[in-house]
């Protein structure tokens, strides 16, 4: 893997996450972004992607509510404490729907996991009050533009846990 400096990554990751929170920006990383990283990640067994770079990126596999079939979303994630559990948001870039994978876990919540090129299933849990806000403070401590998705949609966005089957 490249050994970028820790300076460039946090320079990095401080352009992409303010052009993700535009509007436009916003599209582009839920529509365009997805299906670079999604193949980069996919030819690399989850060890590399674009957004990956600068940003903690894991690939999420659901199965399709409708038509059973595997779908991978790439997504950004932050790790618990104990770095076993992983949460994830389905802001979809701040707009108005949920995102796919949001509905397939509502249908099946048994999902994999894959980062650092190990796949791992994982239970996807809803979070509800208390604990939902309290996460969400973690990922607005993370990107405090993460605000502005929540200004431009009437949906709450969730916050995922995503948590290890043993």
């Amino acid at each position: 893997m490249i050994s970028w400096p820790r300076k460039f990554l946090n320079l990095l990751l401080r352009i992409a996450l303010r052009i993700a929170s535009t509007k436009l920006g916003g599209l582009f990383f839920t529509t365009v972004q997805p299906h670079l990283d999604r193949a980069l990640l996919k030819a690399s067994g989850g060890r590399y992607s674009i957004a990956g770079m600068a940003i903690p990126t894991l690939l999420l596999t659901t199965k399709g509510r409708k038509t059973g079939k595997e779908r991978t979303a790439p997504l950004l994630y932050l790790p618990s404490e104990d770095a076993e559990t992983f949460y994830v948001i389905g802001s979809r870039g701040g707009r108005q729907a949920h995102a796919g994978w949001y509905y397939n876990i509502l249908s099946d919540d048994e999902v994999s996991v894959t980062l650092s090129g190990q796949r791992s299933r994982y239970r996807a849990i809803v979070l509800e009050e208390p604990t939902r806000s309290q996460i969400w403070r973690h990922f607005l401590e993370f990107n405090r533009h993460f605000n502005r998705y929540e200004q431009r949609v009437t949906r709450e966005i969730p916050v995922i846990q995503l948590k290890p089957l043993s």
